[in-house]
Formats: structure tokens, sequence, C-alpha cells
């Protein structure tokens, strides 16, 4: 393999990138390192270029390889809208540093083993959906479209085992990150592809909920325009969406009974989605009452259910596996060696590791950015 030309200006938006990745505002840089907020502002937006010694306290300031902010190539395109779950109460500041680790995730590591490795084909389904004159968003039929892309990936009726892996093979991929609480998770389209980030601290019942949410996003509204300002509209045909694929209604006939806490704490294990989970379910398809409703509700608020459940911890949350084994085919098959590699991906080789599920210390061992500690 060749290696790449070595470049000599700084790319700008790298500059920017760094200190959003680190949380901090342009006014906070300028003053710990002794320059103003507007010749920071210059440096970032490639009207200027910062001087070695200035760039060299930026480089400290970060913990960011000086190899990342040479490296060309660098793709900010999206296509279409990001919707991030919870997005009202995450801060803007929260959602930009998401965003920037989500880019270095899809433009710096995937876009260079994509060259490398031939990634699973996105399935054709994707399109024919998002293509499709049929479908009415204004009146979205959640039930009948998680009944068709079941049927049509062969999903059948049952609880599945490992969703992220049926995900993952058919072309999505996935990237967790230690993200703020108020974001349960984003996703969106980059060059042709569909990527999911879900946040690390989520149980295996909650990460279940917002990969099948997630689903419905790339899905139906990755592209929309004309509905896009109706955010709490299509948050909630994504929740709904999310019950509808997890726990199809024949599913539900199969294995409500009595519609109790008890029976939902029973059927938790097995079907693989959380108590309040079940009881909008039920809510959804008219099983049940509303005054019975708002009854069960009360009792789960009562016993603190809200944030924790009995039985949250009793699966390990689903982890990742692409990126992982695309690491490990290029390094076990001497395509290139650990340091090639992660000097290819130019990123520090802690975040490397973080996303791409890889044991801790896999390529060495260096300054861990901030949002991971």
């Amino acid at each position: 393999m060749k290696t790449p030309a070595k470049h000599t200006h700084i790319i700008n938006v790298r500059l920017k990138d760094a200190r959003i990745a680190n949380g901090y505002t342009a006014k906070e840089v300028a003053k710990s390192i002794s320059i103003s907020p507007q010749a920071l502002s210059l440096y970032e937006l490639g009207k200027s270029t910062p001087p070695p010694e200035i760039f060299n306290k930026l480089v400290v300031k970060y913990g960011l390889p000086v190899s990342f902010y040479y490296k060309p190539g660098f793709d900010n395109s999206m296509d279409g809208t990001i919707y991030f779950r919870k997005f009202t109460a995450a801060t803007k500041a929260k959602r930009n540093e998401a965003q920037i680790f989500s880019k270095w995730f899809v433009h710096d590591i995937i876009a260079e083993l994509n060259k490398m490795i031939k990634l699973p084909a996105v399935d054709p389904l994707f399109d024919r959906i998002k293509t499709s004159v049929h479908i009415d968003l204004d009146n979205f039929d959640y039930e009948t479209m998680a009944k068709i892309i079941r049927r049509e990936w062969g999903l059948g009726n049952e609880p599945l085992n490992d969703l992220m892996y049926e995900f993952e093979k058919r072309g999505i991929v996935i990237c967790i990150l230690d993200l703020d609480d108020d974001i349960d998770g984003f996703s969106y389209w980059s060059t042709g592809r569909p990527f999911m980030f879900l946040n690390a601290r989520n149980n295996f019942f909650r990460l279940r909920m917002s990969m099948a949410h997630e689903l419905c996003h790339l899905f139906f509204h990755g592209a929309v325009e004309d509905i896009k300002h109706d955010l709490k509209k299509i948050e909630n045909d994504a929740k709904n969406f999310a019950g509808a694929f997890l726990l199809p209604d024949v599913t539900c006939q199969k294995y409500f009974n009595s519609i109790s806490l008890q029976e939902f704490q029973y059927l938790k294990p097995q079907l693989k989605i959380s108590i309040t989970g079940m009881l909008k379910r039920c809510e959804q398809l008219g099983f049940i009452s509303e005054e019975r409703t708002v009854s069960l509700n009360k009792q789960i608020s009562a016993k603190r259910w809200r944030k924790v459940e009995p039985l949250d911890n009793i699966f390990p949350p689903e982890r990742p596996v692409l990126a992982k084994q695309s690491v490990e085919l290029i390094i076990n098959n001497n395509i290139l060696s650990k340091p090639q590699l992660s000097n290819l991906f130019a990123l520090p080789t802690d975040f490397i590791e973080y996303v791409c599920n890889l044991s801790k210390g896999y390529f060495s061992t260096s300054k861990i950015l901030p949002i991971f500690i």
C-alpha cells in the first residue's frame, strides 16, 4: 500500500473540531494560550495559519496527534438530517461534541477501512422504501412498516437475540460512544451508507430500543425536508415504530395475558424489552384501558422504575463487531502493522480502540480524550 502524500498545510476545520471535541469555547482556548478569540477564529476559518509556537500550544491543549491536523480529504458532508434522540434536553455543545466524534469515526476510520476491507453491502430494502411513493409520512403507519421490514429481512415475529448483528450484516455501521446522558443516540446517512451512534451508558434494553428508534430515522426520516421541522411528530413516529419493530402485535397476543407489572417483569428476559416498553406496546395495541394504563404508570413511578427497572442488568449490552473485525483482519493479514494503521487514522489510539470496540491498549497507551475519562 502506498504511503499517503505528506501535506504541509494545516486543515483549518480540524482545528475547530479539535476544540469542540474537547468541550472548549473559543474564548477559553484563546485565553489559555494568550491570543485573541479573533485570531483563533481566523485560524479555524482558514483565513490565517497559526505560527509554529501557537500551533504547538494548540496541539498540547487538545491532545490530538500532530498528523491529525494535516490529514487531507476530510469530508464534512452528511446525506440528510441528524435526529438526536432526546434532542430537546441535550445542549448544543454536547450535540456538537457527539457529532465531531461521529465524523472522526465515519471519515477518518471507516472511510480508511473501506479502502482495504469490503464492508457489508447496504441492504436494498433501504432504497426501495426511501424511494417509494406509497408511504405517507404525514400519516405514518408504523405497525405496517415494522412488519414489512421484519418480513423482508426474514426476522420472523419472535424477539431477536442479537439485534445489533442483524443491523450490521445489512450494511448499517454502528458505533458506541460515551455520550451525554441527554443523548440516547443519533443516526445519519453518509456517502450512501447508514450510520448509527448509540450511548454506551444505556443498558441492554434501552440500547435495543434506541437501535430500533434510529432504524426508523434511517429508513424514513434521513432526507425528509417537508416535515423536518415537526420534530415532535418525527420522534413520536420513531418511538412507536421501535415498539412495533421489537415486539410485533402477534407476539404480544401470544405472550401477554394479565397485563400486570408482575407479568411484565416475568416476561422481560424473554421479550427483551423494558417494562415501560411493554406497557406502552399494550397501550398502542388497545390491549389495556386508559384507566388501567394510568394506574400501572402510577405504580411504576411509585416503585421508582422510571430510570432503573428490575432485571436491567440481566444481559450485557450488545456491542458492534464490524469495525473491530475489520481492524483485526487488516492487522492479522499483515496488510498494515498496528503503528501504520493508527498513523493512517491520525487519531488518538485510545479513541480508535474505544469506537472500534477493541481492547484497551490494542495499539498503545496514549492520552485519553476528556470525553472518555
